[in-house]
């Protein structure tokens, strides 16, 4: 983790290629645009959002080019990022599933709405190996093990 400073001293280089930035930059400009001028931080959330589509993640460089880019202390970045399931401080792979399993999406009958799911998982999220292909946050194990099926 890069130690990120209560303020920036000066500007931060970043972490985006020329065509990355272009879309980075114009996304951002919409996203300010949604705010009075005097509340442009609000777009904080947005600008994450446009970093994670970018790169698929949240480096803390490119952390720090948002703190630089909005104006905000580095921290603040880092403890909006952190807070938010939905932003990954980690490279994913290429695929990155989750399944909810909150009292809201309880009142779904989660076996008939994801079948596939548990008929062809050949093991459960808990037990993939961490590499880059496994999922980066811990999704609980659902159904319990004795009512899941191998595939074919």
């Amino acid at each position: 983790m890069i130690p990120l400073p209560i303020r920036q001293a000066g500007p931060v280089e970043s972490p985006f290629n020329a065509e990355q930035q272009g879309r980075f930059d114009a996304g951002l400009q919409r996203a300010i645009a949604k705010y009075p001028p005097e509340r442009g931080k609000a777009a904080l959330l947005a600008a994450l959002h446009l970093v994670q589509d970018e790169l698929g993640w949240l480096p803390e460089p490119a952390m720090a080019y948002v703190a630089f880019r909005l104006d905000v202390p580095p921290a603040r970045v880092r403890e909006v990022a952190t807070f938010y399931t939905m932003y990954r401080l980690r490279p994913v792979g290429r695929h990155h599933i989750g399944i909810c399993n909150s009292v809201s999406c309880g009142r779904w009958d989660r076996r008939s709405s994801w079948p596939g799911v548990w008929t062809c998982s050949a093991s459960t999220p808990a037990r993939l190996p961490r590499t880059a292909t496994s999922p980066s946050r811990k999704w609980p194990a659902w159904p319990p093990a004795e009512t899941r099926r191998p595939c074919c």
